[in-house]
């Protein structure tokens, strides 16, 4: 499996903002844990844009692309009540969402649409938001 691996603190761009409508998914509250309390995707002309959102500040964010199948990996560090999500509405790019648990942080896993090289953008917007854009091949 070839990887492709980033891990950042700090951006310093914000893509520009799409007149497209916005799906949002929901995680419900379990406890004092950190928590993705919104993942909103919003589909672009090409690709996607995620906002995710959590209720205290990230600690540090670490995103990366796997092959075969495609997919977007962004792993969440700190301590995180597990989070699950809704079904991904209908879009071009990433066909499901799943999150986990691993030592010290939580995973979250894009399913993309199909292989190729995905540009894939990350950027802080808020102490508590990152926002990932991804073009398609």
């Amino acid at each position: 499996t070839q990887e492709t691996v980033q891990e950042t603190q700090v951006a310093v761009a914000v893509p520009e903002a799409t007149d497209q409508p916005s799906d949002q998914v929901q995680s419900p509250a379990h406890s004092d844990q950190n928590i993705v309390s919104a993942l909103q995707l919003t589909p672009t002309d090409t690709g996607a844009i995620i906002a995710i959102t959590s209720q205290a500040p990230f600690e540090r964010y670490k995103y990366f692309t796997l092959k075969e199948p495609g997919r977007l990996v962004v792993d969440l560090y700190g301590n995180y009540d597990p989070a699950g999500f809704d079904p991904v509405p209908s879009n071009t790019v990433i066909t499901n969402v799943r999150s986990g648990l691993h030592e010290g942080k939580l995973r979250i896993v894009f399913d993309l649409a199909s292989e190729g090289e995905y540009l894939v953008d990350v950027v802080k917007l808020t102490d508590a938001q990152i926002q990932v854009q991804v073009t398609a091949p």
